[in-house]
């Protein structure tokens, strides 16, 4: 099995896939959990040259504790979602449609 490793410190290669490789994806994907939970979101001090391209260079994200539920209200009885060419799906947050307010 080839295993594509996308951060910039490995080479992609060819690599036996047993409890030892899958024990320490499984590490990392719970260590990048943690820290999106944490809002532990450190900067990048450079970005290399597909990243100076990307359609997200400099956005900004974090995360809040809400203080209650968050209730969605439908627009007429109906969920405005749409989802965009990439998959992602988005609901409308805010305003009349929740009681989020930032």
């Amino acid at each position: 099995m080839e295993v594509l490793n996308l951060d910039k410190a490995s080479d992609s290669k060819r690599e036996v896939v047993n409890d030892e490789l899958l024990s320490g994806i499984r590490t990392k994907i719970r260590d990048a959990g943690d820290d999106l939970s944490a809002n532990r979101l450190p900067r990048l001090a450079t970005w290399c040259s597909t990243c100076d391209r990307c359609d997200l260079v400099g956005w900004n994200f974090q995360t809040v504790i809400l203080e209650q539920d968050l209730v969605l209200t439908p627009d007429e009885g109906a969920a405005k979602i749409t989802q965009d060419e990439m998959g992602n799906t988005y609901d409308r947050v805010g305003g009349p449609f929740s009681n989020y307010k930032p």
